[in-house]
């Protein structure tokens, strides 16, 4: 992977969302028009038999994977300076199971770092009590540190994952491999790019919706 500049990423995306505004407008009446079906769904959490519940979220999880999956579809077209449309977000269908397996992969070593984590924050937590205070705290915030590090690290490394199964086909484990090989020596880097982004999406929060409209698909495309 090849090192980018900041600016010129962010520039690329802010001139791709000038130009189709009104296309990614409609994008994201579509996130919202599903985001209020998830809401219609939600009181069946209410519904004492457990599996309307699990069938439900299960169904609404990957339909909204398969929705995911397709804005970013969307996104690699435009980075491409390829046309997108509408059609477009719902053609990943085929993409789905690999996907979603690569989301459960990257959960599921999200959940080993956590874990490891936790049990040296209780070692921590457990010499604060045996009064040893001071060794305690500390441990407990190199806990806290590291969890920090990690997640941000894992993120880092697992970006392009989706990207890559859009468009190579490869099974999940081989998506997380390739996306580690791409990001390697550059998570300090992208790390960077992605704080840069925030600070523009939070910029387009504070001048309210019409700077969000601006802001989200141009940092998605950046």
């Amino acid at each position: 992977m090849a090192r980018f500049s900041i600016d010129e990423s962010i520039k690329f995306g802010f001139n791709i969302t000038k130009k189709n505004f009104l296309f990614f407008l409609g994008v994201i009446g579509i996130y919202i028009a599903f985001s209020i079906a998830d809401l219609f769904f939600t009181p069946m959490n209410d519904v004492r038999d457990v599996v309307v519940i699990i069938v439900s979220n299960i169904i609404l999880y990957i339909v909204g994977l398969w929705i995911g999956l397709g804005m970013l579809k969307v996104f690699l077209l435009f980075a491409s300076k390829k046309k997108a449309h509408f059609k477009d977000i719902f053609s990943s269908a085929n993409k789905i199971w690999t996907y979603f397996l690569a989301t459960l992969l990257i959960a599921l070593l999200t959940f080993l770092v956590v874990f490891v984590v936790a049990i040296i924050g209780l070692i921590g937590a457990g010499l604060i009590f045996a009064k040893y205070a001071i060794i305690g705290w500390s441990i407990v915030a190199l806990a806290v540190l590291a969890l920090i590090i990690a997640m941000v690290y894992i993120n880092m490394r697992t970006l392009f994952v989706g990207f890559i199964i859009l468009e190579h086909n490869i099974d999940a484990y081989q998506a997380i491999k390739k996306s580690f090989s791409i990001t390697k020596n550059h998570v300090i880097h992208l790390f960077l790019f992605h704080l840069v982004l925030c600070l523009v999406f939070l910029a387009g929060i504070l001048a309210l919706v019409v700077g969000v409209l601006v802001a989200w698909p141009t940092v998605s495309l950046a």
